[in-house]
């Protein structure tokens, strides 16, 4: 797989999405680890329908976000119900190639293609 994402916390990651064939063809998979267990499980699927690459995220109160190059959105992962949420954000640039952290109880989001940075406080 390549152009895929990992994110991680103190004690879990979360692998997926990227390509899988050389015809470019997205992924919907990820993997949830837990350094608790040592022990890697399949996770639900990423919901946003089309080619799910190059994507950017990053972790955030116990929560995984990602957004990928061909969706409009962003979407959380909860790691107690296994389930991606939709996720209202003002970011609409593209982030292609970008970066994404968070500190502070913020996210911050960008360089790549546009040299932009976003700020996400999911306070607001």
């Amino acid at each position: 797989m390549w152009w895929g994402i990992a994110l991680a916390n103190s004690t879990k990651a979360i692998v997926g999405l990227g390509n899988v064939t050389l015809a470019g063809d997205g992924e919907k998979r990820f993997y949830l680890y837990d350094s608790s267990s040592n022990k890697w499980e399949r996770i639900s699927n990423y919901p946003s329908a089309g080619i799910n690459n190059r994507a950017i995220g990053f972790e955030l109160n116990g929560q995984f976000y990602v957004k990928t190059t061909y969706s409009d959105h962003f979407y959380s992962y909860s790691v107690g119900s296994n389930y991606w949420n939709y996720v209202p954000t003002n970011v609409y640039s593209d982030l292609d190639m970008g970066i994404g952290f968070s500190m502070g109880g913020k996210a911050y989001l960008g360089l790549g293609e546009t040299n932009a940075m976003w700020e996400y406080d999911p306070s607001r």
